[in-house]
């Protein structure tokens, strides 16, 4: 039963039914640019880190190399639209004791030509707790990992 069960799963993904497994990055894409991304919040320094945190998913599960705008075959552009800090629960002495991290950036890539190769948006949320001694700074570097993994492998990924 075990054995014919492997072989009829063995004989569907002979047949290439249309799905794939993992992450497939574009082929069309060698060199890649990733100027500083835009911040239209009054946040100081998350452009910065967040376009930082980019770069390294891209070096760490791609394999494009990082070049400038005019040297590279595409230019990863982003601006980060809003960053804010609700609270999500107080006390009754109202001190904070659950609060929120929220993130949303536009992304654009576009190849040498100046044609749009992707354009989305990413919106993203990591809530942290004051009162057990999270801080809104590791909050934030954990929301920007994930925004980062999430534009590299929604804005990079090969077109099927």
């Amino acid at each position: 039963m075990v054995r014919n069960a492997l072989m009829i799963a063995l004989a569907m993904s002979a047949l290439g039914c249309g799905y794939r497994t993992g992450y497939t990055v574009r082929s069309d894409v060698s060199v890649l640019a990733v100027p500083v991304f835009a911040n239209d919040t009054f946040y100081r320094n998350v452009e910065i880190d967040l376009t930082s945190a980019v770069v390294a998913e891209i070096e760490k599960i791609t394999p494009y190399r990082i070049g400038d705008s005019a040297s590279a075959d595409a230019v990863l552009q982003g601006r980060i639209t809003s960053y804010r800090t609700p609270v999500l629960q107080e006390d009754a002495a109202n001190a904070v004791t659950a609060s929120q991290v929220v993130l949303a950036v536009k992304v654009v890539l576009v190849d040498a030509s100046g044609r749009t190769l992707y354009s989305g948006s990413v919106r993203e949320a990591e809530s942290f707790s004051p009162a057990a001694g999270e801080t809104e700074l590791a909050a934030r570097g954990r929301l920007l990992r994930r925004v980062a993994r999430r534009i590299v492998e929604t804005a990079l990924e090969e077109d099927w």
